[in-house]
This record gives structure tokens, sequence and C-alpha cells, in this order.
């Protein structure tokens, strides 16, 4: 009850209280706060309010304006306590602000003068030239699957196809059933998945992981009230390089960071360079 009629009052107060500033002379403005000759306006704090009720907004407000003020009065005790090193803090702030601005300036390069592309011939490139430094650390598996509900229409009869040989004609029938049918699956290119992943993915257990070889069919497995077939299109052991496919997000985005640092590098060489051009810049040490 006590904090009910505080948060009234200060909202009584907000509703009454009027201060003319430098900065609010030609506004009715309504203070909720002050601290020595610094005001909180309840303006400054209805962003945080909207679409909130009377009540809640109440203690929003309450909540604001005392951290606002213990702030302030901390802020005051700072200056207070670090005045004689000012020049220090004034240096601590350029060197912010100038980090900031650069920061910002690099991230407006990069949007619109940097190439995006990442081609195909880059990605192959470098990965024939650093797969060594990619060793596998796990087996891994390709691996396509299907998960799919036993009482799925025709499931019966569509089955079969999973553990024989296809043709052409079976396999398209395959991937049109598991598209109608199926929420979850990979019948194609398959992915690369480690056993810890097909762990988590496939609930299986090491021997049913171990007992995994390479096939052209699928074998099932059960899942609570599912079925899911797992077949393995390929296998790499540890210590051989890990294949392309599994790590090309990976490589495609180390190569895009590589494209930043050289167009940021070549505009501020250019920039330097026009400086010393111009004499607008010396540079007296080598």
């Amino acid at each position: 009850m006590k904090k009910a009629i505080i948060l009234s009052g200060i909202l009584i107060f907000a509703m009454g209280c009027k201060y003319f500033g430098k900065n609010r002379a030609a506004q009715d403005e309504r203070v909720i706060a002050r601290v020595y000759d610094e005001f909180l306006f309840l303006s400054d704090v209805q962003p945080l309010v909207q679409g909130v009720s009377q009540e809640d907004s109440a203690k929003l407000i309450a909540s604001y304006a005392e951290s606002w003020v213990k702030k302030k009065l901390l802020y005051k005790k700072a200056q207070e306590y670090i005045a004689g090193d000012e020049a220090g803090i004034e240096k601590k702030v350029e060197a912010y602000r100038q980090s900031l601005t650069l920061y910002e300036y690099e991230k407006e390069l990069v949007r619109t003068k940097l190439d995006k592309a990442v081609s195909e011939e880059e990605i192959n490139a470098y990965y024939e030239k650093n797969k060594g430094n990619y060793a596998l650390e796990n087996d891994i598996y390709l691996v396509n699957y299907v998960f799919i509900n036993p009482e799925s229409e025709d499931f019966e009869k569509i089955k079969p196809l999973f553990s024989k040989n296809r043709n052409e004609d079976e396999q398209r029938a395959l991937e049109g059933y598991c598209k109608a049918y199926s929420k979850n699956y990979n019948i194609t290119d398959g992915i690369w998945k480690t056993s810890n992943r097909m762990t988590i993915d496939f609930l299986m257990d090491d021997a049913q992981i171990a007992s995994l070889g390479k096939s052209e069919t699928y074998r099932e497995f059960k899942n609570n009230d599912q079925s899911f077939f797992v077949r393995v299109a390929d296998i790499k052991r540890k210590g051989e390089a890990t294949p392309l496919p599994a790590i090309k997000d990976q490589i495609k985005e180390m190569l895009m960071n590589k494209k930043k640092i050289i167009l940021i590098d070549n505009i501020y060489n250019k920039i330097l360079e026009d400086g010393l051009k111009k004499e607008n810049v010396e540079l007296l040490v080598k």
C-alpha cells in the first residue's frame, strides 16, 4: 500500500510539476526527477512505457527515475574523485570517438564498395591449397535420411523403395512421397554429420552408428511414433581431410573477411598517398 502511494505521488508530481529549462524553454515540460540543476522529464521516459498498462508504466517510470538519479549522483562523485585527471578522460573519450567513427566509416565502406561475391572457383582453389589444415578429428558420415510417420498414406507401398537399388522413376517417386509426407528428409545431395551429431539428430547409439557402412540402400530405425531411414553414401575417417561441403560456409566467410581487410587496407593506403601528395601529411620517422 505504501509503495502504491509513493508511485501515485510520483505520477501526480510528474503531472503537476513544470520546469522551464534553457533547452526546454519553449515547451511546457513535466519533471519527474532532479539532481542539482539537471532534470529528468516525463517526455524522456514516455517511449519506455508505450503500450504498457497504467499500473506497470507507473512502476517503470519510478524505477527508471530512481536509476537515473543514482547514476547522476554517482557521476557527480566520480567527477570529484577524478577531477585532477580530466585531461586523461578527455583523451580516452576522443580516442573512443575516433574508434567509433572509424568503425562506422569502415562498415559503410564494406556496405557500399565490397564485392560480396565469393565464387565457387575461389572456394575450391582455397580448399585444394589448404585442405591439409582441415584434418578430421572424428569420423564423419555423408548421410541421406527420411523421417516419416508409419501411419502416412501408402507408407507400406513406398517402404520397399528404401531397401532396394532404385531406378530413375522409383527415385522420383520416392522424392515425391517424401515431399508430401515427410517434414525432415534429405535424399539427394546428402549432408555430412559426425557420429555425435547423428546421436543428437537421430537418437542412434554408438553401436548402431558403427554398424552403418556405405550403401545404396536405407536402413530403417524406430524413434517413438516415427520411422526413420538412414543411408550412408560415404565415410571419411579421423585424420583425413574434411570434405569441402562440410566446411564450405566456413571457407566462404573466411574469404569474405580477407576481402574486407584488403578493401580497407587499400582505401587507407590511398588516403595516405593522397595526403602525402597534397603535403597534408608528414611522416618524420621511418
